[in-house]
C-alpha cells in the first residue's frame, strides 16, 4: 500500500538529509552499526556517512516505523 508524497513531504527531504549527515561523523561506531543492519554488506568504496546518512533518509521516505508496526 502506497501512495505518491505530498509537496509538503518532499520538501522536508533537503533537510532530513543535512540533518542525518550532521548526525553520523561524531560517533564512528553509531556509522558501523547502521551499516551492518541487512543481507548484504555496504560497499568498502563507497563513503560510509553519506551511506548512512542516505540509509537514515530512505527509512524515513519508506516510513519503515508506521510500516512494520501496522496491525
Amino acid at each position: 500500500l502506497s501512495r505518491p508524497a505530498h509537496p509538503g513531504e518532499i520538501a522536508v527531504l533537503p533537510s532530513a538529509s543535512a540533518t542525518a549527515l550532521s548526525r553520523f561523523p561524531s560517533p564512528p561506531d553509531l556509522v558501523k552499526q547502521a551499516l551492518v543492519i541487512g543481507e548484504h554488506l555496504a560497499d568498502p568504496k563507497l563513503n560510509a556517512v553519506e551511506l548512512a546518512a542516505c540509509a537514515q533518509v530512505m527509512h524515513t521516505v519508506l516510513n519503515l516505523d508506521e510500516t512494520l508496526c501496522k496491525e
